[in-house]
């Protein structure tokens, strides 16, 4: 039904068709959320979404998301973020799962900043619990870095050095169950980190942290170590692109090309010339990806890297840079 929206956005039941499919439930707001409705008038879908707002959490979540007016969801926002923040009562020898969502602290954002602030101390204590559940920690840090760019500097600079702590490993003597669940908390932690807005000389170790993490972690969570690394400053990186894009795993190779459309080179090495050509499909989308974002849109080397992709095996890449050629008529016509 996104899809059907997304078609019809012109149309002028868009927005009542929005709003029974926000009604559906949790997955269409995600996926109005990903298609980014934001772009063409999102001013015609706020008075649909303010309607549900007061009751139906993924509409209040879609208005945030969307960058719209939000006001009609401040009740509900205000009244799911005090049942997250609830006392939790601790028997000696059980161990409760939790089943919290960190989709919450996406409400907590449009509260005032003495709110927002003690949602992010209370989700920061509770990650912080050795004698908690693992799972309940994930999913109290997960609660914090969804918040984490809504605070304050000050409280930013409170938070960072614990968040630190977590994404180096300590606090680990957690009650856990599950494989690898000390691993996530640290690279969720590393990701959060970024979102407190290190000082410059932490950046070395940011990065020395997240190569530790997408070299030991499972496939899918190397790309969320490279999630990290790619946010550290190239002039505070010391990667070198060459290993990288030459390196077994995708997640190293994909961050080769980011890194180098970051520095801004004109020259095309031969190394990330080979990355539009990788046998990883992931690798090339996120090459796809970084070039339809890029600012050097007339550079040579990137509309060489640009052609090749054009012309990829999978739909999905071709689909990335038609829309990135489409993008560059439309400001060549303005």
């Amino acid at each position: 039904m996104a899809r059907i929206i997304i078609r019809l956005i012109g149309h002028p039941s868009a927005p009542e068709l929005l709003a029974r499919g926000l009604a559906a439930g949790q997955w269409m707001a995600a996926e109005l959320a990903a298609a980014q409705l934001n772009s063409p008038l999102p001013e015609r879908f706020e008075p649909s979404l303010s309607r549900l707002a007061p009751t139906n959490r993924w509409a209040a979540m879609t208005l945030v998301e969307l960058g719209l007016d939000a006001t009609a969801a401040i009740p509900l926002a205000r009244q799911e973020v005090e049942q997250l923040l609830a006392d939790r009562a601790r028997t000696p020898g059980v161990m409760i799962r939790y089943s919290d969502d960190p989709k919450t602290a996406i409400l907590a954002s449009i509260l005032d900043e003495p709110d927002r602030e003690h949602f992010a101390h209370t989700m920061l204590n509770r990650a912080l619990d050795q004698n908690d559940l693992n799972g309940n920690r994930f999913n109290s840090l997960a609660a914090l870095h969804n918040i984490a760019s809504h605070l304050e500097q000050p409280t930013k600079r409170i938070l960072l050095p614990e968040v630190m702590a977590l994404a180096r490993g300590q606090y680990a003597d957690s009650a856990s169950f599950e494989l690898g669940a000390q691993q996530r908390l640290s690279s969720l932690a590393l990701r959060c980190v970024i979102q407190l807005d290190p000082p410059d000389d932490l950046w070395p170790e940011i990065e020395l942290l997240g190569m530790t993490e997408l070299i030991a972690a499972s496939d899918s969570g190397q790309w969320h170590a490279a999630a990290a690394l790619r946010a550290v400053p190239v002039n505070h990186s010391s990667v070198d692109l060459r290993l990288c894009a030459a390196h077994r795993e995708p997640a190293l190779r994909a961050l080769a090309g980011r890194r180098w459309l970051q520095t801004g080179e004109h020259t095309l090495p031969t190394y990330i010339e080979a990355l539009a050509h990788d046998p990883d499909h992931r690798v090339r989308r996120y090459l796809a990806y970084q070039i339809a974002s890029a600012d050097q849109q007339d550079q040579a080397s990137i509309a060489l890297l640009a052609d090749v992709l054009r012309n990829d095996v999978r739909r999905s890449i071709r689909s990335i840079m038609i829309r990135r050629a489409a993008q560059s008529l439309r400001r060549e016509e303005r």
